[in-house]
């Protein structure tokens, strides 16, 4: 930082991009901002890159890197039903890519996802969609065909939260909805 004085604050400012006066508090906000700006984009990335390593999280394409439980999770008729709502409201879908699952809210939206967790069980995946919100699904997969899938996030500028129970039904008997 340079010594106080306006010149040196100008010089400083000249070798930075900022111009070529400062005028006072307007021009150490547009110093700031530049500066943070800068400092933000590679420190974010290499934070961003930090938090995974830490935390043990793994970014991946779910398409690219299998998630466990979902392989123990059978394609078919689905039965999915908020938990708490009554049996009438369930809705039934047909998943034969079980991958479907993770983004009920945003289903066929193509969305860079962030692998949390990936257990037998449980898998957690964090995702964001262009355009089009983010959400965070966990899934725990009680046997092949029951599963809780607790779901959270943005779609259509609106927040969503849900606890949903999945029931596998049988086969497809028609479109197939998840299809890869």
């Amino acid at each position: 930082m340079p010594a106080i004085g306006d010149e040196s604050l100008a010089l400083w400012g000249r070798r930075h991009g900022v111009g070529t006066a400062l005028p006072g508090a307007s021009g150490l906000a547009r110093l700031w901002r530049k500066t943070v700006v800068m400092l933000s984009r590679s420190a974010l990335r290499s934070a961003a890159y930090g938090l995974c390593l830490i935390s043990g999280a793994a970014y991946a394409d779910v398409a690219a890197t299998p998630l466990a439980a979902l392989s123990e999770i059978r394609p078919g008729q689905w039965q999915l039903r908020e938990i708490g709502a009554p049996t009438a409201s369930a809705q039934s879908l047909c998943v034969a890519n079980t991958n479907a699952l993770i983004q009920l809210r945003h289903a066929g939206a193509t969305c860079t996802r962030l692998v949390i967790k990936n257990g037998k069980e449980d898998a957690t995946v964090q995702y964001s969609c262009p355009h089009g919100g983010w959400g965070r699904t966990s899934i725990h997969v009680e046997t092949s065909e029951l599963v809780r899938i607790d779901t959270q996030g943005i779609a259509e500028n609106a927040p969503f939260e849900a606890a949903i129970e999945g029931r596998r039904v049988g086969d497809c008997a028609s479109t197939k909805i998840g299809a890869r």
